[in-house]
């Protein structure tokens, strides 16, 4: 059986890094206080239930991974880059064909 003190903080940590934010944009996001937060992620404090729901939500993984229950969050980090790096490459595009288009206005009127 995993350990909570080596696991959940652990694991916090690291699915906070993954998905880009940082312990501000969680207290933005589920109003757990920064501070809190990084007490969480260096084993000083544990979640109540309601913190823990909070953070599994806006992390997109499950609780039970968060403490340990489980091997798997339910969510794909690999998938959750890719769609994310297709949604930067389809920005771009728009972006080049805003510009495009601005530059080729003139010549069309």
């Amino acid at each position: 059986m995993l350990d909570w003190d080596d696991v959940f903080p652990k694991r916090l940590k690291h699915a906070r890094s993954l998905s880009g934010l940082s312990q501000y944009d969680i207290e933005d996001t589920t109003g757990i206080p920064h501070s809190t937060v990084s007490k969480f992620e260096t084993n000083k404090q544990e979640p109540n239930l309601q913190q823990l729901y909070s953070l599994a939500l806006v992390l997109n993984v499950t609780s039970d991974w968060l403490i340990g229950l489980t091997a798997f969050g339910g969510i794909d980090l690999k998938e959750r880059r890719l769609e994310e790096k297709n949604r930067n490459e389809i920005l771009k595009k728009l972006e080049r064909d805003a510009l495009l288009a601005k530059r080729l206005e003139p010549e069309l009127t």
